[in-house]
């Protein structure tokens, strides 16, 4: 197993709360844990000065969500800067040391209404890089059976401990290793390719979402999974059209849209998937990811940069496609990359936009059959770089068809336009062979 770095103290949080809505995270300043909480309860500082104790864990029913950092910005890989609710500034050393005593303070009297009024000996408050063999850490909960078969030596991979929905930088199962979800450029970055997961990347101990290699000459995120180190992605039997299924807090199925797309994966189907051009779902929704955070964001992005009238229809297909697709990826956690239908949806957002981008007020939906790749002639914007190479590519097939169709055409009517050469026959015109 490839070795995993010690990680930097996270001493920044991003909390996302329960609600509905454009989600909001707040920023928090953790100042140090207390010792033997029965809550893993920390004391943080808020933008706004405010110093009060939380709990950072799934358990506490009004956080949905929480993402760590060692450094204040930018947010961690998925959250949009807009939609963080941030310190201005880092507190000064004076600021931070008056942070500290007051949180110190706090910390005293947390710790005495958790043990019946006791005053506490010693610290209370605990710097967040001190060993995971104090006393504050509550016991890890058992560790869960991997996915994985039994081995030859009747061992089984263990699932590290983790809180629910709090994460640091994504760990694999033990005895795993990360390992490419998909094809990058080169014959050297396949799938299966057994890697080390790049800093800053964002998932759970099957999937990540993160940055890829240099090396691999890929610009955009890569899907990584957690594999044996014997066996391939493939190799972990699974649906490939449905996802694990997740509950909230409050018992209804949700999975944030970023996770979500960290576990997805556009794979070889058995039958082939029936549609011609690129597969170009998963790599829409990875742009989400990094444009905005959702398809609904984009979508609102979309609508306030365009110059598309916002009465005009394409405006609310354009709506209807992204929810759609959020939906189906957060509440029926569904691997639609894998689904025939959804890359149909994501193929008709791309031509939406793309028309749109060209002539906003009159889009030009001429090339919608090679956008869909259904097969048949009926007779800037989002659009993956891929598909639109193929449509350009069929399109100039098209116009070179039809041009020397044009030109056959033109030569046949100059023919039929030239009088017949004149001979010696029995006619009367001029040359006839006189009687």
């Amino acid at each position: 197993m490839l070795p995993l770095a010690a990680p930097l103290p996270q001493r920044w949080a991003f909390v996302l709360y329960q609600g509905h809505g454009v989600p909001l995270w707040h920023q928090r300043l953790r100042l140090g844990a207390i010792r033997g909480s029965l809550e893993m309860r920390e004391i943080i500082l808020t933008p706004d000065g405010d110093i009060y104790d939380e709990g950072l864990t799934k358990e506490h029913a009004d956080i949905a969500a929480v993402r760590f950092a060692a450094s204040s910005w930018p947010p961690p890989l998925g959250i949009s800067r807009l939609q963080v609710y941030r310190f201005q500034a880092e507190p000064s050393d004076p600021e931070l040391a008056a942070a500290l005593d007051s949180a110190q303070a706090a910390a005293r009297v947390l710790w005495a209404s958790e043990h019946g009024g006791a005053m506490p000996v010693g610290e209370v408050l605990l710097p967040l890089d001190v060993p995971a063999a104090v006393d504050h850490v509550a016991p890890a909960p058992a560790a869960v059976e991997s996915p994985r078969s039994v081995q030859s030596d009747g061992r089984r991979g263990q699932l590290r401990a983790v809180r629910g929905d709090v994460h640091e930088d994504p760990r694999p199962y033990d005895g795993f290793v990360w390992a490419l979800d998909e094809d990058l450029a080169g014959p050297d970055w396949k799938k299966g390719k057994v890697v080390t997961l790049p800093p800053g990347s964002f998932g759970d101990q099957q999937r990540a979402i993160g940055p890829a290699s240099m090396a691999a000459g890929h610009a955009g995120l890569t899907v990584y999974r957690s594999v044996d180190p014997a066996a391939t992605p493939r190799a972990v039997e699974r649906d490939a059209r449905i996802l694990p299924v997740k509950f909230d807090a409050q018992g209804e199925r949700y999975r944030v849209f970023q996770e979500a797309v960290s576990m997805m994966s556009a794979d070889e189907l058995p039958g082939g998937f029936g549609l011609e051009g690129p597969r170009t779902l998963l790599p829409l929704l990875k742009s989400f990811v990094q444009q905005g955070g959702s398809p609904e964001l984009s979508h609102m992005e979309w609508k306030r940069n365009s110059a598309v009238p916002s009465g005009d229809r394409a405006v609310y297909e354009d709506e209807a496609l992204c929810l759609a697709l959020q939906f189906l990826s957060t509440i029926d956690q569904i691997n639609v990359p894998n689904l025939k239908g959804c890359e149909l949806m994501g193929r008709r957002i791309q031509l939406i936009r793309e028309a749109c981008r060209i002539s906003p007020s009159a889009p030009d939906f001429s090339a919608s059959d090679h956008f869909m790749g259904w097969g048949r002639r009926r007779g800037g914007g989002a659009a993956q770089q891929s598909l639109t190479s193929y449509v350009a590519d069929q399109l100039r097939t098209e116009a070179s068809i039809a041009k020397e169709s044009r030109k056959a055409r033109e030569e046949k009517n100059l023919r039929a336009q030239r009088p017949a050469p004149k001979g010696k026959g029995k006619g009367k015109g001029e040359g006839a062979e006189e009687k």
